[in-house]
């Protein structure tokens, strides 16, 4: 199974980021969109492959090592666009980044794979570290910077204008919600399978 643990949004960021990114792609074509209804919006700690029969182990891991996670609020940094994909960058990795390395550390031992790599470029030396040993080269060490996904289009040039589209957008929230989901090869949320809610 492909999985990440997330933060995940209230459903009216959820709503609001999906209608939004659906509203600024308009005719352009995509790889994939996180529109909220086949893809959900979520704030990435931790992707893992992992056999279903260790799926009642990675719950515990998480339950245990979130109980002293004291939920901070999240908000809208800015947009930045990276080669064809349009990202929201969030703010309080400070607070964040605590919680992001216990994931990391506790629950890395369960994997039994590593996640897909997607990307057209090979990976470098220490992306090729990372998926050696953690099983993911994304959001390890100082890598981890907390963000929403919210389209990756099929022309760069797309990009830059769906990203200028994209920089009104503003919320905040409780960042209260964790998440087990499951992901695709894109490593975006298809479905929420456990939420540990918080505070």
């Amino acid at each position: 199974m492909l999985l990440d643990i997330v933060i995940l949004p209230p459903n009216r960021i959820r709503k609001l980021v999906g209608q939004a990114v659906v509203k600024s792609v308009g005719d352009f074509k995509y790889r994939y969109i996180i529109d909220n209804k086949h893809l959900i919006p979520h704030l990435s700690l931790f992707h893992i492959n992992i056999n279903k029969r260790k799926l009642a182990a990675l719950v515990a891991v998480v339950k245990k090592n979130i109980s002293n996670y004291q939920p901070v609020e999240i908000s809208t940094k800015n947009i930045l666009v990276d080669g064809n994909g349009v990202f929201i960058l969030l703010s309080n990795r400070k607070s964040l980044i605590n919680l992001n390395r216990k994931m990391v550390r506790y629950c890395y031992p369960l994997r039994d794979g590593m996640i897909p790599w997607m990307s057209k470029r090979l990976p470098n030396k220490l992306e090729k570290f990372n998926r050696k040993t953690y099983g993911t080269y994304y959001n390890i060490g100082k890598a981890f910077q907390p963000h929403f996904t919210v389209v990756k289009l099929k022309f760069d040039t797309d990009a830059k204008i769906v990203g200028e589209e994209m920089k009104n957008i503003h919320f905040s929230f409780m960042g209260n919600t964790i998440a087990i989901c499951q992901i695709n090869d894109y490593s975006q949320v298809t479905k929420v399978l456990k939420t540990f809610k918080l505070g």
